[in-house]
């Protein structure tokens, strides 16, 4: 309906919902930011990547659906688009929602050129995919490597974790030129420079989720609503290095290096990239933990003095990306 101009796109509730039952698929009706385009780009990127693994089988039905996303991001134009990205709070044009779209329209290119012929697999019906490509590249070449450049107090924000999930997995920055792997090295020195801790590692200096003393400053119910709109509705108050340290990250970081160790032999990396792994491991909860031992929690919030791991523990997104960590710990080790 937006693409036929009946609703428009600037009322979330409108755009795709990246939030859904997922026993029956059915939408949610409760209000929610689902002005996210990284969720559509992440879906459409492993949809190539499946195709291109021969996991997915093209029919028409699979490319109406493809190419209904392709012209669904052209038309608002992903580049300019304020969305609420991967963490789901305040819209602004952001760079990690924009290199996730190009990374997936780079992949569908990709699809596209390995099965554009004959014109019967229906493949030719994906459009304009590298004038989009270059658009993204443009967009991110005038932001990178902060995260929104936009002058809004609210918006702009030069040190974001989430920019590394377009170092890995979407491995948009490699190679040479300006969006190449040092841009990728600008951002991890922005990252572990500005938003490490003790713990953990910071989504974003003055991210209220999870901050200190948590849930004695926000109720159970009003921990799961949408802030998209006025992210300091929460009402928590954070002081500078309070923020909350997740756990998602330093398994990333590890495996970054140990990619950038394989590739260029750089011992910085190798130890980097295992001590990015302690790190990781260090994080897993202790025998006396209320949630059990060696679990991966979500992050660690500091509470009355002591950081402790938050109430979204376990968290599979954090043992996914540990696991990861350990892969590539076993894939870089030295032959005995």
């Amino acid at each position: 309906m937006i693409l036929k101009g009946v609703l428009t796109p600037r009322d979330p509730m409108n755009r795709p919902h990246v939030r859904f039952n997922g026993s029956d698929l059915t939408e949610l009706p409760d209000k929610w930011s689902h002005a996210q385009n990284d969720a559509l780009g992440y879906f459409l990127w492993i949809y190539a990547l499946l195709i291109k693994a021969g996991d997915i089988q093209l029919d028409l039905e699979k490319l109406k659906v493809i190419q209904l996303l392709v012209e669904y991001l052209e038309y608002i134009d992903f580049t300019e688009d304020e969305d609420s990205g991967h963490w789901e709070e305040y819209r602004k044009v952001e760079a990690s929602s924009i290199g996730v779209v190009t990374g997936a329209l780079r992949e569908l290119e990709s699809v596209a050129r390995e099965h554009g012929q004959p014109r019967e697999s229906g493949l030719h019906e994906i459009r304009q995919l590298k004038g989009l490509i270059a658009r993204g590249e443009k967009k991110l070449s005038t932001i990178l490597p902060d995260e929104c450049v936009q002058t809004d107090p609210l918006k702009s924000r030069h040190a974001d974790a989430a920019l590394l999930f377009l170092i890995e997995p979407c491995r948009l920055l490699q190679g040479e030129g300006p969006l190449g792997e040092s841009m990728a090295r600008k951002i991890v020195g922005n990252i572990r420079t500005h938003l490490t801790g003790e713990m953990g590692i910071r989504r974003y200096n003055g991210d209220e989720y999870w901050c200190a003393n948590y849930k004695e400053q926000v109720s159970l119910e009003k921990r799961s609503l949408d802030y998209s709109d006025d992210p300091t509705a929460r009402g928590a108050k954070v002081s500078a290095g309070m923020e909350a340290q997740w756990c998602i990250f330093d398994p990333i970081l590890s495996v970054i290096h140990a990619r950038w160790f394989q590739s260029n032999g750089n011992t910085t990396d190798r130890k980097l990239q295992l001590w990015h792994l302690a790190r990781s491991l260090g994080q897993l909860t202790r025998t006396d933990s209320q949630f059990g031992p060696f679990r991966c929690p979500e992050s660690y919030y500091n509470e009355r003095g002591n950081w402790v791991p938050n109430d979204i523990t376990p968290l599979r997104w954090t043992q996914a990306n540990l696991r990861l960590a350990l892969h590539w710990a076993e894939s870089t080790a030295p032959e005995k």
